[in-house]
């Protein structure tokens, strides 16, 4: 069912495969790019926060969003390798894999570090998000060394998570 949408991205309540409340998913068909905005439309409401209005001046309105927003900074490869060998805090290996700035080349290195990565904390939230990195970086997949892919697929697909299986379905279906 169809939130809110504009030529070709769109935000819809996605009800393939539920019995219960929909996710929200984000799709953009001209990139190919699909993800979940949040797993329950009670979780999407509980996310949104009305945007505030500040008069700068007669002539010009601003508005601020007052939501915490990600540091959007750039990651480099070094420092992503050192945060995905030595941290434990969910929140900063989530905006690392956000966040890196790598090469096209460096596609299979990333897959290194995923995996580690994945070996020392299979979390919920990291796993999600490397499901997102790599649904995300689909398009790179004839680079991928196709050893390292299976194996990091493999170990995802071998997790509990409930909503993971849907999104490593869209990895496949986009290769």
């Amino acid at each position: 069912m169809l939130l809110n949408g504009d030529g070709h991205t769109w935000v819809v309540m996605d009800y393939r495969g539920k019995t219960k409340e929909p996710s929200i998913v984000y799709i953009d068909v001209e990139e190919e790019v699909e993800f979940q905005i949040a797993r329950s439309f009670s979780e999407f409401i509980e996310g949104l926060q009305a945007e505030e209005m500040v008069i700068v001046d007669e002539d010009e309105i601003e508005i601020t969003d007052d939501m915490d927003m990600p540091e959007m900074e750039e990651i480099t490869k070094e420092q992503a390798e050192h945060i995905f060998k030595t941290s434990n805090d969910e929140a900063e290996i989530i905006r690392t894999i956000t966040n890196i700035d790598i090469d096209e080349e460096d596609i299979n290195w990333m897959l290194d570090q995923l995996t580690l990565l994945l070996d020392r904390n299979n979390s919920e939230g990291v796993a999600e998000r490397i499901a997102g990195y790599l649904l995300v970086h689909s398009y790179l997949r004839g680079m991928m060394d196709d050893t390292k892919y299976s194996l990091l697929m493999n170990k995802l697909k071998a997790l509990p998570y409930t909503d993971l299986p849907y999104k490593l379905e869209m990895i496949e279906e986009s290769e």
